[in-house]
């Protein structure tokens, strides 16, 4: 919707995120201020959309929150900032500086006896920095084995692949050398990434690292591998064939429908006021409606009676293609309530959201 952000490396990190996320890490925002939750900090900072869509979806923010990203005065920069969108442990952007950060948290924890684990994600062109390799240092010589990094090993780079800008030989010797244990796995494979973790995890008195084999762009042929997708934003056009890719025949813009219940408002409203009613409310989310009509009960025949958007768009789709089966994409729950209600049929097959 933005285009804006960096698909490339969020679609490399993904899987790596929702299993810390919601597998492996302890960290809530329920306990964000307990000293003991386990600490996750993304050093490569541009994935910061996938980061954003992890803590919505945990419930950090709510996940309406995702369309300001990047927009002035928004709390979802295009960058992490720990001051201002909650969930956030460490402002990263400069590729490196996380990673001390995170090793300081580790650090902090283990010398103050805290039952906890931090997670630092980097990137492979991020390790092309000197202060990767001093925090390297330090985390050997104070056995750091509370800190448990990751690697998005995807070998892909802003202005090429990591051979071609800064080639780094033998990375799992590399690391070895200084004093790591070193895991490598399918960072596209969840169960791999939590097996890993428990391996790391077993492993006392050194700090661990898992090089996890990752594909920048994952999921969207067009983006696998190419480096121009690193900080590229997705046009409308790339937008239809990602989706087209991953079996959608086609792709409608809900905004149709709005249009739609627009128009029919605007004759509801024409209609019945103020003849008939003092004033008309309206809402393209039928929670809305229901919950109005439950606690102001008085004015529940001012509510405009309008078809929601999603409702319209699907029956447009329908009428043009009978036979075919519609998915509803978005941010919103409450749409799984409104497509399987009994009252209004939808002509929504399937319901997919953030939440």
């Amino acid at each position: 919707e933005r285009q804006t952000g960096h698909p490339g490396g969020s679609l490399s990190v993904c899987e790596i995120l929702t299993n810390l996320y919601f597998n492996d890490a302890n960290i809530s925002p329920e306990n964000i201020n307990d000293r003991s939750r386990d600490k996750i900090v993304l050093c490569k900072g541009h994935a910061a959309p996938m980061l954003y869509l992890e803590l919505a979806e945990k419930g950090f923010f709510p996940m309406e929150e995702m369309h300001s990203l990047r927009q002035i005065n928004s709390r979802l920069q295009g960058h992490p900032c720990s001051k201002e969108t909650p969930g956030v442990e460490a402002s990263t952007g400069p590729l490196g500086a996380g990673y001390p950060f995170a090793l300081g948290m580790a650090l902090s924890d283990m010398h103050d006896g805290v039952d906890a684990y931090t997670y630092a994600i980097l990137g492979d062109g991020e390790i092309n920095e000197g202060v990767v390799w001093e925090t390297c240092m330090n985390a050997s010589k104070f056995k750091a084995d509370r800190l448990i990094s990751i690697l998005d090993w995807n070998g892909v780079q802003l202005d090429g692949t990591t051979e071609q800008i800064m080639p780094m030989g033998d990375i799992e010797l590399k690391f070895k050398a200084f004093g790591y244990n070193t895991i490598v796995c399918d960072g596209h494979n969840v169960a791999a990434l939590s097996a890993a973790i428990e391996t790391a995890k077993s492993v006392k008195g050194v700090p661990s690292i898992i090089l996890a084999k990752t594909v920048k762009g994952k999921g969207i042929s067009f983006m696998e591998g190419k480096n121009t997708w690193h900080g590229a934003p997705v046009k409308d056009a790339d937008y239809e064939a990602a989706m087209k890719e991953l079996g959608f025949t086609d792709v409608f813009e809900v905004a149709i429908g709005a249009d739609l219940c627009a128009e029919q408002e605007a004759e509801d409203f024409i209609k019945e006021v103020p003849e008939k009613l003092p004033f008309m409310a309206t809402s393209c989310c039928p929670a809305w409606s229901v919950m109005a009509k439950k606690t102001l009960p008085e004015y529940a025949h001012y509510i405009s009676m309008s078809l929601t958007p999603m409702v319209l768009t699907a029956r447009m789709i329908k009428k043009q293609h009978p036979e075919c089966k519609v998915v509803f994409i978005g941010p919103c729950a409450a749409k799984k309530l409104e497509a399987s209600r009994h009252s209004v049929r939808s002509d929504v097959d399937f319901v997919l959201t953030f939440e």
